[in-house]
């Protein structure tokens, strides 16, 4: 009798450890959300400022990369969590090349671009993290659910 006193408290914890989970999962998507939006918005206000032709679809380049990556561990399929920035290119001139897209409209880019890039990574940090989070709350659901049908099977 105590012992399944004390398994029913496990799963309770188990289950308060799950709605902390998903409450900050509905806190970092939120936030995520608020960046994605400010993001968009500094983006149309550079196009505003710099003028609707020189930003635009038809000014990307075929040779766009990402500026910032995140990667997955092959053994657990987790991802890192970190953020990693792009480094610089040198080339055999000994000079460096910047790949960053920003500059492809210019040396003078509208300083709203700059900030709508940083906001999109921002975004990348938030939404990694909510992988992350969605990953936990997924094992911690098999192990309340497990824990509930061990329950169930000894009733």
């Amino acid at each position: 009798m105590d012992a399944d006193r004390e398994r029913r408290q496990e799963i309770d914890n188990m289950i308060l450890g799950l709605l902390g989970m998903v409450e900050e999962y509905q806190r970092v998507r939120e936030a995520s959300g608020q960046l994605a939006k400010q993001a968009y918005f500094d983006l149309t206000l550079a196009r505003r400022s710099a003028g609707y032709r020189w930003i635009s679809a038809d000014l990307y380049s075929g040779r766009a990369q990402a500026v910032a990556t995140t990667t997955i561990d092959s053994e657990t399929g987790e991802l890192s969590g970190a953020v990693e920035r792009r480094p610089t290119q040198r080339t055999e001139k000994g000079k460096t090349v910047d790949d960053d897209p920003v500059l492809w409209f210019g040396m003078l880019v509208p300083p709203k671009l700059k900030d709508a890039q940083s906001g999109f990574v921002a975004m990348l940090d938030q939404l990694a993290h909510l992988a992350q989070l969605r990953q936990r709350i997924a094992r911690q659901q098999q192990r309340v659910q497990s824990a509930l049908d061990q329950i169930e099977s000894t009733i």
